[in-house]
């Protein structure tokens, strides 16, 4: 599913918000609009409830920009684990473009690959920092307390990771090194500390 607004661009200065999803041939359909005045997270909270919550739909993911208002307000209605919330591709290349000290690498046609520090970026609403991610459940899943420390202290160095090839070959290095003994914690955190 994905929140969309125009943000006041007409010459009333409304907001138009749009809320789309694909049908079963992959076709995207509108499922609801809301025109309103004011940009507020309460009214967007508002209005995912009215058209989406109080059908009994739960979406698997939902996409919204980088705004104030859309991205907090779909977390508020729709928290994760159960949905998992993206930032769109375009305001992910606009905050990529512009960030500093940030790498960015481009293949042979052009597109940016921009895949392993991204997933960072597209959980900014639903996971808290590295150095506090999920404590409780990854001690759960580890074999041993040591064993859990380690894997925090990996995922404080991935959180500092400054470009997209250093987080992918530190990740991949965690992965090797845990993949024999830690199965159940490297399949939580590759479900909920990277995303695809």
């Amino acid at each position: 599913m994905c929140l969309d607004g125009t943000h006041g661009t007409n010459r009333h200065g409304y907001h138009l918000f749009t809320i789309a999803s694909k049908d079963k041939y992959g076709r995207v359909i509108a499922l609801a609009f809301l025109v309103t005045r004011f940009n507020t997270q309460d009214i967007i909270c508002d209005f995912l409830k009215a058209a989406i919550l109080a059908h009994g739909i739960t979406p698997q993911t939902i996409v919204t920009d980088d705004g104030t208002t859309e991205g907090p307000a779909a977390t508020t209605v729709f928290p994760a684990p159960k949905t998992r919330h993206l930032l769109c591709y375009v305001h992910i290349l606009r905050a990529w473009s512009v960030s500093d000290g940030l790498c960015r690498t481009v293949d042979t046609t052009g597109s940016p690959q921009l895949t392993a520090s991204l997933a960072l970026t597209c959980l900014a609403w639903s996971a808290p920092p590295p150095h506090t991610f999920r404590e409780k459940n990854l001690v759960k899943k580890c074999s041993s307390r040591a064993t859990a420390n380690k894997l925090l202290e990996c995922l404080k160095v991935l959180g500092a990771t400054r470009c997209q090839a250093e987080f992918k070959r530190g990740w991949e290095n965690m992965i090797k090194e845990y993949a024999n003994a830690e199965t159940d914690a490297l399949a939580y955190l590759n479900e909920h500390y990277y995303p695809r």
